[in-house]
């Protein structure tokens, strides 16, 4: 129980839902809960939850809308979803804005509500040296190796970094199809030595540790929370999303470093800066905790879920 609120997992998946099924209605009849969630994009929820005689029953979406179906198939989703539910969330105005633009009758129902993140406690570590006092500095990367996460401009970073010190050393945690060109490419430049490649990691908390700076690259991203993570566990980012919320809701300057235009020169600047200004490291973390305690916090969310079920 946790901010007012009893909660139990009840299904997960398409074939686990399926299979499920009885179990889980019978779990919702012995239970009789006030509010039903349901994430995620299946056909099968949504027909579903017709038969659950729920009072408030809420639909997140966290997915991009070209990645999964046809514009007709979320066409169709939509107009069973909005009868379905009470309400619809999108952890994004980008993703919303896709979804009203599939179904404008969406709007009815359709809200932006924020991921819940682990806020930092009021006690977090101060820097209290520069990074550049250090003898090594680990400067880490976290995503799926993909196209559009540009992780070949984390390794053309990289070889611009060691050019101005051999300090530095890089982490790179997950996996995806792109794993081996990138390695190619470390390889190339002759660097393959100073990256470590993590694969996929189970507690992104112990990876977070490990490293001094996190830099994030993404071409197109509705709202990634890496860099958000990263952040909560007091690591400072440096950002290039060409497309993103993320740039409506960081600052820069104020609680991260960020960009749109993928400057690599203009990163090595700012990288600078950062190992060598431990009073601006602390002043991104403190600015980065007071945003994530108003606007990612569990007792943010919920209070913006009661509201909706006022006006429900």
């Amino acid at each position: 129980k946790k901010n007012n609120f009893n909660y139990q997992i009840i299904g997960r998946g398409f074939f686990k839902t399926f299979l499920k099924f009885y179990k889980i209605a019978q779990n919702i009849r012995i239970n009789n809960p006030e509010c039903l969630f349901c994430f995620g994009h299946q056909f099968l929820t949504i027909f579903s939850i017709f038969l659950f005689p729920v009072s408030h029953k809420e639909l997140s979406i966290h997915c991009h809308h070209g990645d999964f179906r046809s514009k007709l198939l979320w066409k169709i989703y939509y107009f069973i979803a909005k009868r379905a539910f009470n309400s619809i969330t999108f952890s994004s105005s980008i993703m919303l804005n896709q979804a009203l633009r599939i179904y404008p009758k969406l709007n009815e129902v359709a809200y932006i509500n924020r991921t819940i993140l682990s806020v930092p406690k009021e006690n977090l570590k101060k820097f209290e040296n520069n990074l550049f006092e250090k003898n090594v500095i680990i400067v880490g990367g976290l995503g799926w190796f993909i196209k559009r996460k540009r992780f070949d401009l984390f390794i053309n970073l990289a070889k611009l970094l060691l050019e101005e010190s051999n300090k530095f050393r890089f982490k790179l945690a997950g996996d995806g199809p792109l794993k081996s060109e990138l390695k190619a490419r470390a390889s190339l430049f002759g660097i393959d030595d100073f990256i470590e490649w993590c694969g996929l990691v189970e507690d992104t908390k112990i990876f977070y540790k490990s490293i001094d700076i996190l830099v994030y690259f993404t071409d197109v991203d509705a709202f990634p929370i890496v860099p958000l993570e990263a952040m909560a566990n007091n690591v400072p980012v440096l950002a290039s999303t060409k497309f993103s919320d993320l740039n409506q809701v960081l600052e820069n300057k104020k609680h991260c470093f960020i960009q749109d235009n993928h400057d690599l020169n203009l990163l090595v600047n700012q990288i600078s800066l950062l190992i060598n200004d431990y009073k601006l490291v602390n002043r991104f973390n403190e600015s980065t905790k007071k945003l994530l305690q108003n606007e990612f916090s569990a007792k943010s969310y919920f209070s913006k879920f009661e509201e909706r079920i006022k006006t429900s």
